[in-house]
């Protein structure tokens, strides 16, 4: 695949399945993110992983009232 096509086949995910990621899978995917390139190369960002409801809705409350923050495998908590 041409590069304008992997570009134009790119897309975001706002839907959400739920199913567990395997630790091999996720650490796959933090190795891309983190290889990833980012504005003047400055990577400032984090990933994290937030299982706890309690702190998934403190999150969302304090991120402007986003209930994306609150999904927990695929389910609004």
């Amino acid at each position: 695949m041409s590069t304008i096509d992997e570009l134009k086949a790119r897309k975001s995910v706002r839907v959400f399945e739920e199913r567990t990621i395997s630790e091999e899978i996720k650490e796959q995917l933090y190795t891309a993110a983190f290889e990833a390139p980012t504005a003047g190369n400055q990577m400032l960002y984090s990933i994290i992983e937030i299982t706890d409801p309690q702190l998934l809705a403190q999150l969302a409350e304090s991120c402007d009232h986003q209930p994306v923050f609150q999904m927990v495998h695929g389910k609004q908590r």
